[in-house]
Order: structure tokens, then sequence, then C-alpha cells
């Protein structure tokens, strides 16, 4: 039969054939495509839950995270209360190293300004600003101030010490740790 056709029409009965091989072909593939898409569907619905769980219980993590560190500062500064409540009485006040630096000023020695300088332990040191009669004295306030047990240094600065008669004169003095 197929010698029966002439060649022309022999190839336009190829081309059909193979158009509808074709059209089948891409039929199937497109039906098969659609089922395994519709069989995926309950997938994705479930992990799209599931994604929007996990992001509901990191937000009440992070919620619950706040609030533990909150809690946690809070538990840290009520530490520290209690420990300065336990320490009593050992705690020395400024006013105590305000009287122990003029105790232990040389005569002649006039204070102008005190700086006091605190942590969360206590204070660390004490910026005594004034005006000495002479370099002698002011070198003896420092020794004497070094010598006193509550005193740990005390520093002047060099350019205090360039003048011969009324220095005007700042004093770190650094308070020793048994004492803080």
């Amino acid at each position: 039969m197929i010698n029966l056709i002439p060649p022309e029409g022999l190839r336009v009965v190829k081309m059909e054939y193979f158009l509808r091989v074709g059209a089948t072909f891409c039929f199937l593939f497109g039906f098969t495509i659609l089922l395994i898409t519709v069989a995926l569907i309950p997938t994705y619905v479930l992990v799209d839950a599931q994604i929007k769980t996990i992001e509901n219980s990191t937000a009440e993590y992070q919620k619950q995270n706040e609030t533990l560190t909150t809690l946690d500062q809070e538990v840290r500064t009520t530490m520290l209360v209690v420990n300065k409540l336990k320490g009593g009485n050992n705690t020395i006040t400024s006013s105590q190293v305000i009287s122990t630096i003029y105790q232990s000023a040389p005569s002649g020695i006039v204070f102008k300004s005190f700086l006091v300088e605190q942590d969360d332990a206590g204070m660390v040191s004490v910026q005594a600003r004034g005006v000495a009669p002479t370099r002698e004295v002011l070198v003896k306030l420092k020794t004497t101030l070094e010598s006193a047990e509550l005193f740990e240094e005390a520093v002047i600065p060099i350019g205090d010490l360039a003048r011969d008669t009324n220095l005007p004169f700042v004093i770190t003095i650094s308070l020793a740790k048994e004492t803080v």
C-alpha cells in the first residue's frame, strides 16, 4: 500500500503521523506534569504549615529569651545590692576619704575641689584640685597620702611641679583595694 501512494502524498502522510505522535507525546507529558503537580500540592501545603509553625515558635523563643535576659539583668542587679548589703559598713564613704586627705595635708595646702570616681564596686579614685605654697609642700602631701593605708597611690602631673611657689595642682589618689 505504501508503494501505491505517490511520493507527495507519502510525505504528507508521514508529516501527519509525526504531528499526531508529537501531539500525543505532548499531551501525555503535560498530563503527567499535571498529575505530579496535583500530587505535590499536599506536600507544599504541609511544608508551608511547618514553616509557619517554626516562625511562630521562633518568635515565642525570642520573646522568652528577651524575658530571660531582663530577668538575668534584674538578678545581677539584685545580687549587687545584696552583696553591698552583706558587706555591711565595710565600705568607705567619700566624706571619710576627703576627711583623710584634709588631715594628711601639710599646712599651707588649700583644696578647691574634689572629684570622686566610682564603679559598680565602689570608689576607685579621688581627684583633688588646689594650690600648694611650695613644691616641697606638694611633694610632702604626695608622700603623706601614699603612706596612708587608705590610699594606694598619689599621682601629680610633672607640669604641676613647674613653678616654685603658689603651685596650682591636680592630684589623683587611688584607693587601696582592701578599702573599696
